[in-house]
């Protein structure tokens, strides 16, 4: 959802600013602070974020689709923009999980995807 037609306030990019620093430094922290686990290593640090961007996602989708419902009730259309913008940046987080996922499976098992039932199901 773009801000066409509308200028952003110091409020709104203060928010931005602080908000990427926060992911930013849970990233950092899970990453760095976090102990090495004895059998994977460092490889292990990728499932951090992996898991914690796949939740993201599902949060993302679960607002989209209860957006979408008060849309339909309601007819306002700042519901649809919610709904929109949930659905961006589930689509974001989603590609994210699956990047993040390829990385950590190639690090664990040799290969970047693998079609075994109990992983895609």
């Amino acid at each position: 959802m773009g801000n066409a037609g509308r200028r952003t306030t110091p409020r709104q990019t203060a928010f931005d600013v602080l908000a990427g620093c926060a992911v930013a430094a849970a990233i950092l922290g899970t990453s760095v602070c976090a102990p090495t686990e004895q059998t994977m290593g460092d490889a292990q640090r990728i499932v951090y974020v992996h898991v914690s961007v796949a939740w993201f996602s599902l949060a993302s989708f679960t607002l989209m689709a209860g957006a979408g419902l008060v849309y339909l009730v309601r007819r306002s259309l700042a519901w649809d923009h919610w709904a929109q913008a949930a659905a961006e940046v589930g689509w974001l987080s989603s590609s994210l999980t699956l990047a993040t996922g390829s990385l950590w499976a190639h690090e664990a098992w040799g290969t970047w995807w693998t079609w075994d039932p109990r992983l895609t199901t």
